[in-house]
């Protein structure tokens, strides 16, 4: 008996985690995409998105930054669109709602692209760096 609620434990334990999925972050030109990985051994799919923004890196609490673009998924509706797997910078994919209007990125600057979705979160950081460097 003992062993049987061990392994049902271990099991709730497993079901309920969070899988991590990578992304990686592109400039081209002035305009960054991001590129969320496919998931699957066999026949990669896309992976659901719910919401997702972009931070500014600063010294103190991350948790307590403000978004400086953010779109979601309308309320419980992230299985039925199309799922984003390469988002550019300031366009909300369609279907999405945006949260927070774009703000500009600035040169030299370090930012973070987080997502999550239906047991699924992932994110990377970046350093916007414009084609021609601003006069200061």
């Amino acid at each position: 008996m003992e062993k049987i609620l061990i392994i049902i434990l271990v099991l709730m334990q497993l079901s309920g985690c969070i899988r991590h999925i990578p992304v990686k972050a592109q400039q081209s030109d002035d305009a960054i995409y991001f590129d969320i990985e496919q998931h699957g051994i066999i026949f990669k799919t896309n992976i659901p998105v719910t919401c997702a923004a972009v931070f500014k890196i600063d010294i103190g609490d991350v948790n307590k930054a403000k978004p400086l673009w953010e779109f979601c998924a309308p309320e419980m509706s992230s299985y039925f669109l199309t799922n984003p797997q390469h988002i550019k910078y300031g366009v909300t994919p369609n279907g999405y709602i945006e949260k927070v209007n774009p703000k500009e990125l600035q040169h030299n600057e370090i930012y973070q692209f987080r997502f999550h979705g239906p047991g699924n979160a992932g994110g990377v950081k970046f350093t916007y760096s414009t084609k021609t460097t601003p006069n200061k």
